[in-house]
């Protein structure tokens, strides 16, 4: 019998919540030890208490390090645009540390950013965001019932694109690619966009089936309550934010 981990427990509204207001902080706080602070305690968080593998959050990572690795290289071939850039966003704080400063504040930002969000992203249940955005937030049904369906379709899509190259491998006798070739990628696109196009038109159907029009009441098939550890949750998170800002000026 599997348990649920506990950061998986919590509501997506409180988690969403916290979320933001880190991201807020990172946005301010312009000073590479909080960045780097933040992102170790974020991804030590995972490591306890989410059981998060160090592979794929490394995997996660790197597009938000190659993303603020550009900074760096361009404080080399624009130094001028980094310095104007990081003074509009750090003011002051940015001024103090120098050019080569502010490059490393703007890339350990971007893996902060990248953290953050992948801290909600994979202990968060896409439909119980939603469910809980529906519910407290007047999320109008179409634009939910829209989210439900874009989250289905992306994966349902890419395991389509895997059948297709299987099945070509098979019928051609040579072992499957890791990496699918030019010629392959152009031979799935129209079946893929036909594919596309069903799903699409079945998606419509469902809505329209379900009532999903302006102005007309709903219920819920499951409601999503705030529990005593929503608020916990919470105050130990902004706790930890107050902290690791704290301790970076003291330091």
């Amino acid at each position: 019998m599997t348990t649920t981990l506990p950061l998986r427990r919590v509501h997506p509204l409180a988690k969403l919540a916290l979320a933001l207001v880190w991201l807020v902080a990172l946005t301010l706080v312009f000073d590479a030890r909080f960045q780097a602070a933040c992102i170790l305690a974020v991804l030590g968080v995972l490591l306890a208490a989410d059981r998060a593998r160090p592979r794929d959050i490394l995997l996660v990572l790197i597009p938000f390090a190659l993303f603020g690795s550009g900074f760096l290289w361009s404080h080399w071939l624009h130094p001028a645009a980094i310095a104007d850039y990081a003074d509009s966003v750090g003011g002051a704080s940015a001024r103090r540390g120098g050019d080569v400063a502010a490059a490393i504040i703007l890339f350990l930002r971007a893996i902060a950013y990248g953290s953050v969000s992948y801290a909600f992203a994979c202990t968060t249940d896409a439909g119980d965001l939603v469910r809980a955005l529906m519910q407290y937030l007047k999320l109008p049904p179409a634009f939910g019932y829209g989210l439900f369906s874009v989250s289905q379709f992306l994966p349902a899509l890419r395991q389509e694109a895997e059948a297709m190259r299987m099945a070509r491998a098979l019928r051609s006798g040579k072992p499957l690619r890791r990496i699918p070739t030019p010629r392959e990628i152009a031979g799935m696109i129209l079946p893929l966009i036909a594919s596309a196009l069903r799903r699409a038109d079945r998606s419509a159907l469902a809505m329209e089936l379900r009532g999903l029009a302006p102005g007309r009441p709903r219920s819920l098939a499951r409601r999503l309550r705030f529990q005593r550890r929503d608020p916990l949750f919470l105050l130990a998170g902004l706790a930890l934010l107050a902290g690791l800002y704290g301790l970076v000026e003291i330091v």
